[in-house]
């Protein structure tokens, strides 16, 4: 009858109506605001270890790919490869104003890049991370020149550059896992930084030097002891490793720090009371400490330094902000 027609005719016009209210919100929400292929396939799981990105699958096939495009224009390809539990694995996302592309090459060498068409411009950002050695973010506006900034690890850069780390680094990793809160997990380290005692130093860079040494021993006996020990010093010992240079090491000695390392990490993914115990032994993170907002944090800074340098500290934690720029100028 004619209501019934009246009211198909309603019916029809507001789903017309909201198919178009849903298509507009489709194609002005950002790809980065939306699941990526990458995180809902679920092919692979990153987490930080060690201070570094880190992809592990459970997957034990060669290779998969997929790709996609949607109506909002966005077009996703993704390809993983697992040989003998490395994996290798490209990602890329292109809409009409933002791309993104992820690419991680067997043992650790990561690299994240995102161009996006923002109200001021087009912006770049680029994070990489070689298998060894320092990380690296990069952010460029337009045609000026980049910004850049370099760490020894994750954590070294997100405790160094914490405003830039939070605009730029966070959000982009963020993209990699949903729900993984890194600015909450980076408060969580410094609150573990600030209850930091000088009774948890337990162990000295002498210490981890020896039984390196003790690797290259002529006893296999004692070889095997220093490898065991230093296993048992976990995260700690790591971040001794990284001040050694390679090139003063026998073969067996690089060999088995390498296995070490691999051993340790494998077991490991980063929490912050982890983080924080690993970091309790590095100077440079106590340095960058002591120009904290938190006065109490310049303490535990100054009382660290000293403990790991074996002497009085020229620093005073309760100074002004000038005056304590041209002290750890001084230092």
């Amino acid at each position: 009858n004619g209501d019934d027609l009246m009211w198909r005719r309603i019916a029809l016009s507001l789903a017309l109506c909201l198919s178009c209210n849903v298509s507009n919100h489709l194609l002005a929400e950002p790809a980065s605001q939306r699941s990526l292929l990458l995180t809902r396939l679920q092919w692979v799981r990153f987490d930080l270890v060690l201070g570094r990105v880190h992809a592990t699958t459970n997957r034990t096939d060669q290779s998969r790919q997929h790709a996609t495009d949607n109506e909002s224009g966005q077009r996703e390809k993704l390809f993983v490869s697992v040989d003998h539990g490395l994996i290798s694995l490209r990602y890329q996302s292109i809409s009409r104003t933002e791309s993104l592309h992820v690419e991680v090459v067997r043992r650790g060498d990561v690299q994240i890049r995102i161009s996006e068409q923002t109200s001021e411009g087009r912006r770049s950002i680029v994070y990489k991370q070689p298998p060894r050695g320092k990380v690296s973010l990069a952010v460029t506006m337009n045609d000026e020149p980049a910004t850049q900034l370099e760490a020894a690890g994750l954590w070294h850069l997100m405790l160094t550059y914490p405003d830039e780390c939070q605009e730029y680094l966070v959000p982009t990793l963020e993209l990699l896992r949903p729900n993984w809160d890194l600015r909450q997990e980076r408060r969580e380290v410094l609150a573990n930084l600030l209850q930091i005692g000088p009774e948890q130093h337990t162990i000295s860079r002498t210490e981890v030097a020896a039984l390196v040494e003790q690797l290259n021993d002529p006893r296999f006996r004692v070889r095997q002891l220093a490898d065991r020990e230093l296993r048992a010093l976990g995260q700690c010992a790591l971040i001794y490793f990284d001040t050694i240079s390679v090139d003063t090491l026998e073969t067996e000695q690089r060999e088995r720090i390498h296995r070490i390392r691999d051993a340790i990490a494998a077991r490991t993914v980063d929490t912050p009371a982890c983080v924080a115990a690993r970091l309790s032994h590095d100077k440079s993170i106590w340095f960058t400490m002591l120009n904290n907002e938190d006065e109490q944090m310049r303490i535990v800074a100054k009382r660290q330094l000293a403990h790991l340098c074996q002497g009085d500290i020229a620093f005073d934690p309760s100074a002004g902000p000038e005056q304590r720029e041209q002290q750890i100028a001084n230092l």
